[in-house]
């Protein structure tokens, strides 16, 4: 590790008329003694000031020899030149971006038919339906708009759906305002439905 004997925002505003001294725990008696001289990282460790490492000599040229052998087997796997590296990550995150939105369309699809088919099975009670079953496995956030799809279809109910995924399972439960004012509570519904699996919930009664 090297240190700045200086503050370098204080070197820039003298215009460079002081020195910066490296100092690696030995003092030299030229920088020619150091070698090879590689910076390896920095990162900031208080306000105005950064650590830099940095290795010499052997290291150095240790350090170099593993990020060229680093290069040489990440063009081989992407089979283009090392230059084109960068440019290659580049297009293949943009095709996994474009592949995750194509699979999120997809399980929006499956989510809303099968969302469709509990809503067509639903019992009714008083004229409000109630919508009950089991979902395909998604991501929490897609779970609730198909919720609330349901919820603005039924006109008046409540919905309790669930979905296992890698051993876990979860529940949403949701309520029309007009069941709420007459008591409904999808927070405490959930709640109950969540002790029959063993966890616990709760929420908004809508």
């Amino acid at each position: 590790d090297f240190c700045l004997s200086r503050g370098l925002g204080d070197v820039y505003k003298r215009q460079l008329e002081t020195s910066v001294e490296f100092c690696g725990g030995t003092h030299l008696e030229h920088t020619g003694q150091a070698g090879f001289f590689k910076i390896v990282s920095q990162e900031g460790v208080g306000k105005g000031v950064r650590r830099v490492t940095a290795v010499t000599g052997r290291e150095a040229v240790a350090v170099v020899q593993r990020q060229a052998a680093l290069l040489d087997d990440l063009s081989g796997r992407l089979n283009c030149k090392p230059e084109e590296i960068a440019g290659r990550v580049a297009a293949l995150q943009e095709e996994n971006k474009k592949l995750q939105n194509q699979l999120k369309k997809g399980t929006a699809g499956d989510l809303a038919g099968a969302a469709d088919k509990l809503l067509a099975s639903a019992m009714e009670a008083n004229g409000a339906k109630i919508i009950v079953g089991e979902m395909p496995a998604a991501p929490a956030e897609q779970m609730r708009q198909q919720v609330d799809r349901l919820r603005q279809k039924a006109g008046s109910g409540v919905v309790v759906i669930g979905w296992k995924d890698e051993g876990k399972v979860g529940l949403l439960a949701a309520a029309t305002e007009d069941l709420t004012k007459k008591g409904a509570d999808a927070g405490k519904l959930v709640g109950a439905a969540a002790a029959v699996v063993g966890g616990k919930g709760g929420g908004r009664k809508d």
